[in-house]
């Protein structure tokens, strides 16, 4: 699981560390940086995913760019390289540190270049710390360092404090992580490549999802991965086996039917085509006494087709996936902040996920009670500097005096954080 992620002169932020727990919630002004973070979160993942390092910021024909470009992901107003580092927790109780430096430069043209300058993972193991692999150059050739400790007898779990140290040398793609080429590589010990993979496969599984109801209004191809707009949301459910098919069908529509004035009532996913390859979301509304009506995604509401979006990504994730969503609670009326906030900490604890949102709704926040104010981040600039700040509101000294005021809704709306 992703624990933390700290960002160095990236965009706005100089000095910060986000702590990721099974719901972490951002709430700030606007242009305080929670944006900021959400980049820094898809950059990572794509520098696992994307071709190389210039695909993962700038964009290509199916994904759109980091916002602002190469030329803005370096710290606001200084020249200064961005870094990005996380940390990872495994099963087995192993805490994995991954760092990427950049450097950003000009090429001739005065185009901006983003380069790896320094890229390490490393672990720690019963209180010692342990490298991984480091780059010692990544101009044109990269040297990587891969240490490898050596078992005790025939326990692979059982390690001497000695290690060995392998240096692998290739001609490195111009800007591809090193993490990504080494989860590629089989020749690898069993100790790096379960640290490699558990990584990668970590940041792989960071998926944020920004649904758009208007595009959910269609037919759309079975297919086992959800799209970043949610468009698709319907064909991931017609993609899984038939029993968890009915089974999330029916948590979709436990869920659904709490939303509008009166109930909706069984929301299903339905094939057409030849080959059954389409899919649709139906449900049956009933807003009038002893009287239902079916209908599609066509006619559902735009609050609707969003919350079934971001209930198909909690119900389809892997475990250990780090799912986010900005803005949340756009399209839920107000009554229903409390149902979505159960929902996504219920179902984020069950099924070993973890998911971070951003929010500025009132109705949303005062339902962040006692219970849920160690998950909520405050982001907000340094008024002396401007760069961005990440608070844990529990932290706040005078938060008992605060929360003696009132719900945090009011408190955020009226400032009083500052």
């Amino acid at each position: 699981m992703l624990t933390e992620i700290k960002l160095e002169n990236w965009k706005s932020f100089h000095n910060a560390t986000l702590y990721i727990d099974p719901l972490t919630v951002l709430t700030g002004m606007n242009a305080s940086g929670k944006s900021n973070i959400l980049d820094a979160l898809l950059f990572l993942q794509r520098s696992i995913s994307s071709r190389d390092i210039y695909t993962a910021i700038q964009g290509d024909r199916d994904n759109n760019g980091i916002r602002g470009g190469i030329e803005n992901i370096e710290l606001w107003g200084q020249q200064q390289m961005p870094r990005l580092s996380v940390s990872v927790d495994s099963e087995e109780g192993i805490t994995y540190r991954y760092l990427l430096y950049l450097t950003i430069e000009r090429n001739n043209n005065g185009h901006h270049e983003a380069r790896i300058y320094e890229e390490t993972l490393s672990e720690t193991r019963d209180d010692s710390n342990f490298t991984i692999f480091s780059v010692v150059s990544s101009i044109n050739n990269a040297l990587v360092r891969v240490s490898v400790a050596k078992p005790k007898g025939n326990n692979p779990n059982e390690y001497h404090d000695a290690t060995q140290t392998y240096a692998y040398k290739w001609t490195m793609p111009t800007q591809e992580t090193i993490l990504k080429q080494l989860s590629q590589r089989t020749e690898l010990s069993d100790r790096v490549s379960k640290a490699v993979k558990t990584v990668a496969n970590t940041l792989q599984n960071v998926f944020i999802l920004d649904p758009i109801p208007t595009n959910m209004r269609q037919y759309v191809r079975v297919s086992p991965y959800l799209t970043a707009d949610g468009a698709n949301a319907a064909g991931v459910i017609a993609n899984l086996g038939n029993e968890e098919k009915i089974a999330t069908e029916q948590l979709l529509t436990h869920y659904a039917q709490k939303l509008p004035e009166q109930e909706l009532q069984n929301i299903t996913v339905g094939l057409v085509g030849l080959g059954n390859n389409d899919a649709m979301f139906y449900c049956d509304e009933n807003f009038v006494t002893n009287a239902s009506q079916r209908i599609d995604a066509r006619s559902m509401s735009d609050g609707t087709l969003r919350f079934l979006a971001i209930l198909t990504a909690i119900l389809t994730r892997p475990k250990g996936s780090l799912l986010v969503v900005e803005e949340i609670d756009n399209g839920i009326h107000p009554s229903r902040a409390k149902l979505l906030l159960q929902i996504l900490y219920t179902e984020a604890t069950q099924r070993q996920i973890d998911i971070l949102v951003t929010t500025h709704n009132v109705a949303f926040l005062n339902e962040l009670t006692e219970h849920y104010l160690p998950f909520v981040m405050y982001v907000h600039r340094n008024r002396e500097n401007g760069y961005s700040e990440i608070t844990p509101i529990n932290e706040l000294d005078n938060l008992p005096f605060l929360l003696g005021q009132g719900p945090l809704g009011a408190i955020v709306t009226h400032q009083k954080l500052r």
